[in-house]
């Protein structure tokens, strides 16, 4: 996704690593990448700081029980 979404002129794009720095996670936190609950705290913040208004996608590639 950190390659495709550049070409369709986002803003502003935060992937694995950037929330990993701006979070001071320093290794992933499981085999797919961060924990939705980490980057819905990121989230939460940056969109306090936005600017209204804004539009904002959150995607999510947690697995959720029964997997």
């Amino acid at each position: 996704m950190c390659s495709f979404f550049p070409k369709i002129k986002l803003d502003q794009l935060y992937c694995r690593e950037e929330i990993k720095e701006a979070m001071g996670i320093k290794e992933d936190e499981h085999t797919w990448g961060l924990q939705d609950s980490t980057v819905l705290k990121f989230m939460a913040k940056k969109l306090k700081e936005t600017n209204k208004p804004f539009f904002s996608v959150f995607m999510s590639i947690n697995t959720h029980a029964p997997y």
